[in-house]
This record gives structure tokens, sequence and C-alpha cells, in this order.
């Protein structure tokens, strides 16, 4: 009867450490997909700003209907050539273009020119900042994943 109970603790105990070790799995792969997608945003923004030389005049902040139209092509007054910089059919996201925390992506392109964009943490040297809201889903804590910071 004791052996049983032994064996029967042993066992919820190897649940708990599995369990444990899922969970941290999911957490590193939702960053990774996240930080992977940050940098595939920049990218494209920076794609489009060598196409043409500029950013949109259309303000963009994140990556909602109007950013999506503009780099998957669908927006000929932004996009005259009708150039995809990026493939957004994946998941089916077409209105907005949200992170695996359900929130969306944030954007900041350096529309003057100057390599200077503003983020929640203040001033960056960069032409385009794109960043998550982490699974807080607050902007400027210590979970937002960042295109300008490795």
């Amino acid at each position: 009867m004791i052996e049983l109970l032994v064996v029967i603790a042993i066992i919820f105990l190897l649940i708990g450490i599995l369990l444990g070790a899922m969970r941290s799995a999911r957490i590193a792969a939702r960053k990774a997909e996240t930080r992977d997608m940050v940098l595939q945003i920049k990218t494209a923004w920076q794609a489009y700003l060598d196409e043409y030389r500029r950013f949109p005049e259309t303000e963009i902040s994140q990556m909602d209907v109007m950013a999506i139209q503009i780099l998957n092509g669908q927006n000929a007054s932004e996009n005259p050539k009708r150039i995809p910089f990026m493939d957004f059919r994946k998941g089916g996201q077409t209105t907005e273009f949200l992170d695996p925390y359900g929130n969306m992506y944030q954007v900041d392109l350096d529309t003057g020119l100057d390599n200077w964009v503003t983020t929640p943490q203040g001033e960056v040297r960069a032409a385009v900042a794109v960043w998550s809201l982490g699974r807080d889903g607050t902007p400027g804590t210590e979970d937002d994943l960042k295109s300008w910071e490795r």
C-alpha cells in the first residue's frame, strides 16, 4: 500500500515538472515567433523605403489595415507599383496584424529621413522601429520585443 502511494506521488511530481517545462517551451516559442515577425515587418518597411525613397504619407503607427494594404500592394496611392513587400496571408489577418499575445505590432517610421524614430523608450537611431507590446500589452515595459535590440 505504501509503495503504491509512493509511485502515485512520483507520477504526480513528474507530471508537475512536465507541465512546467511545456509552459516554458510555449512562452519561448511565442517570444521567438514575435521576434521573427518584428524583424520581418522592419525588413518590409525598409524595402518600401529602398523602393520609393520615402515612407508613406499616411501616418503609420501600428500594423492596422492601412499598413497591411500598403505593404501587400493593395493601396495604389501609397504603393503605386503594387509591390508586395510582405505576405499577410498567414493566419488570415487582413484587418490588423496581431502578435501571438493578441496585440497589434507597433511601428514608427522615420518620415523625416534623418534616421531617428520615437519609441516608448525614447529616441532610437533607425529608419524603422517595430515592437510588440509583449505579454502584458503595456508599452514601454520590460517584456516588449523591439527591433532595435537583440
